[in-house]
């Protein structure tokens, strides 16, 4: 009988249930998954052969600490890897982590200082957690001297193996095998709805001037043209045909591009306990930071090729969620 890992990936948007869907979908062949999350997303995409328990996204804290202390002590489980946050989403671990007897497994990706701090979080890290382990991020992490803390490449949800062919990668992209030969910008608009708009004034001013372009989301965003608009879940899977990304500065955005070898011209967007801007400017040789659409438009111009750059094939790379399954099966043994 397999053992049970329970994950608990909460923080609401896309960024938490990708990365952490990265590393179940390889866990998932050695482990049964028990996932808690509060996505809204959760609905719309394939949960990777996960047992999933949902916790509403408008779930006030109290609630969602009542519900979490429920599955734990309702559920069997051999292990607990929390994703981001070492206390919780809004601090529900606190009292329940050091409850708990069997191995905890802390995700660390990169978290502000302020944060840190004023919850005394490297103290409560290394009492709490029997391992801590850092997927890519070259930011600074307050974590990184702790014994117990081990490094891998970046998680991402597919491997290279398992990217769509140029056949299959230009149909979900709506292109003609001809047209992939044609340099192509691929503006990933993701984050809070309120920061569709920019994305989809980019995308307006970059198809008006005769660019081949293309915007993936999972809604179509204001003034976006709707010929050039794809909802495609994961991204992953066909980016690697573009020649310039435009996106944001989170997680996955900068490192699924840092992985393809792609450009990316990166708009920061304030977040509680991320910094982007920090992760834009630690990927410096691959990405440019942009905070406003004229900027982004301009270093895309700038740093877009008139001569297709990109080989018709994906570029091979180690996915540091396979690294991770070896480390945990150490301490899940």
């Amino acid at each position: 009988m397999p053992k049970t890992l329970l994950i608990y990936a909460l923080g609401g948007g896309w960024g938490h249930l990708n990365r952490i869907l990265a590393l179940a979908r390889v866990a998932a062949t050695k482990y049964r998954i028990k996932l808690i999350s509060n996505s809204p997303y959760l609905s719309r995409i394939d949960t990777e052969n996960c047992q999933v328990f949902a916790i509403s996204p408008q779930a006030s804290f109290q609630q969602t600490g009542d519900r979490l202390k429920q599955i734990i002590q309702q559920e069997a489980f051999d292990g607990v890897i929390v994703d981001t946050f070492p206390r919780g989403l809004g601090g529900e671990l606190a009292d329940l982590l050091p409850n708990i007897r069997q191995p905890k497994v802390l995700v660390n990706r990169y978290l502000n200082l302020e944060y840190i701090q004023r919850y005394r979080l490297k103290e409560f890290v290394r009492r709490n957690y029997n391992l801590i382990i850092i997927p890519g991020e070259n930011t600074p992490s307050a974590f990184a001297d702790l014994p117990q803390t081990i490094k891998t490449n970046p998680w991402l949800i597919r491997g290279s193996q398992k990217l769509a062919n140029l056949p299959t990668a230009a149909d979900l992209l709506g292109l003609t095998i001809k047209q992939t030969q044609q340099p192509l910008i691929i503006i990933l608009a993701s984050g809070y709805e309120a920061e569709l708009a920019l994305y989809g004034e980019i995308a307006h001013s970059l198809h008006q001037q005769g660019y081949q372009v293309r915007c993936l989301s999972g809604t179509l965003p204001p003034t976006c043209p709707l010929e050039i608009w794809r909802c495609h879940y994961p991204a992953l899977e066909c980016l690697w045909l573009a020649d310039l990304v435009i996106g944001s500065g989170g997680y996955n955005t900068v490192f699924e591009c840092d992985r393809l070898n792609l450009p990316l011209v990166a708009i920061p967007h304030k977040r509680l306990y991320d910094c982007q801007e920090t992760r834009i400017t630690a990927q410096q040789s691959k990405c440019w930071l942009a905070k406003d659409k004229s900027t982004a438009v301009k270093l895309t111009q700038q740093l877009l090729s008139p001569i297709k750059t990109k080989p018709l094939k994906p570029t091979q790379f180690n996915n540091g969620a396979e690294e991770a399954l070896e480390i945990l099966a150490a301490i899940f043994s």
